[in-house]
């Protein structure tokens, strides 16, 4: 029948317990077992299960046929996604380097190249190959470092796709992961317990001001595909856990008087970012006088409209 056979490859090693590599190529799974080679090659996998082997300088994952045809592509590495499919002459060639973009990629039906499903240029290797099984082949080696031949007698970790709504029910998860960094989700921060919830906000913190980010600035919103900023991103979280969670649990006072006075707490999370004029002038009321006018500095009575960072308007 020809050979069967669907993957990922990435020119990068990762711990074995998946969770980076999960992360990087947007796996929400879990460990299941070790198992071995042959398990790993079989045919007719199925769906949501990934067969990863863990080598030195890079990693091989076997898929189903489908999530090998779509492919994954990551800003950190060389990606090389493939489905072979010898009994009805298939093939599906994806390949993308440090880059959200598959820089290149082909389809083959019924043995047929097909122009309008391919972009980009040529890899050097698809000119010394006529055969696309050998082609895809020859790309996993060029990826990995090793042929398909060289993976008989190595171990395989498998791992089961459980979505991102099992996975965030685990806080360590939800931390490791920054997803939370990363992504919008008040609806998660609720769920949390209190002691999570603290834990969160002191993680905020300190992401904040290790990254001097202007917690109440305006908050980007998304580009023409609707994709939001990281920092947009962080700061919605943020905001949503003082002013929803925090500021109206009295449990929570101790913590917040810890890092802010009343007045600030009022007016950094009550403004109306909307508001220009209000927010600019609560800002620059807290802003040092000039003491010395000069040529070069506005009037004592004008307001200073300075970038002065969030944590020290009050100093």
């Amino acid at each position: 029948m020809g050979t069967s056979l669907a993957g990922i490859c990435v020119n990068h090693s990762f711990d074995k317990d998946g969770f980076d590599l999960g992360r990087d190529l947007e796996f929400y799974w879990k460990f299941q077992k070790k198992i071995n080679w042959e398990t790993a090659f079989e045919k007719h996998k199925k769906s949501r299960i990934f067969d990863v082997c863990f080598l030195e300088n890079a990693t091989l994952i076997l898929t189903d046929l489908e999530t090998g045809f779509w492919g994954r592509t990551s800003v950190k590495y060389e990606v090389f996604s493939f489905l072979i499919q010898e009994s009805t002459m298939y093939f599906s060639f994806k390949w993308s380097k440090e880059s959200e973009l598959e820089q290149r990629r082909f389809l083959v039906e019924d043995n047929l190249y097909l122009e309008d499903h391919s972009i980009g240029e040529k890899l050097p290797l698809e000119l010394e190959f006529q055969d696309y099984t050998e082609l895809i082949k020859a790309q996993i080696k060029e990826t990995t470092g090793l042929t398909l031949e060289d993976f008989e007698g190595k171990d395989f970790y498998r791992f089961k796709y459980v979505g991102a709504e099992e996975l965030l029910k685990d806080f360590d998860y939800v931390i490791r992961s920054r997803y939370l960094l990363r992504f919008m989700d008040s609806r998660l921060i609720a769920k949390l317990n209190f002691e999570h919830q603290i834990k969160l906000f002191e993680i905020f913190q300190a992401h904040a001001v290790e990254n001097e980010i202007e917690m109440y600035h305006y908050i980007v919103g998304g580009d023409a595909e609707g994709k939001m900023p990281e920092e947009s991103v962080f700061q919605s979280n943020y905001d949503y856990l003082i002013k929803e969670i925090l500021l109206p649990n009295p449990e929570a006072k101790p913590l917040l008087d810890k890092y802010f006075t009343q007045k600030q707490l009022d007016w950094l999370f009550s403004i109306d970012p909307k508001d220009t004029e209000f927010y600019l002038e609560v800002l620059n009321d807290h802003l040092p006088k000039q003491k010395v006018q000069t040529p070069d500095q506005p009037h004592p009575n004008k307001r200073d409209h300075s970038p002065k960072k969030w944590w020290e308007f009050w100093k």
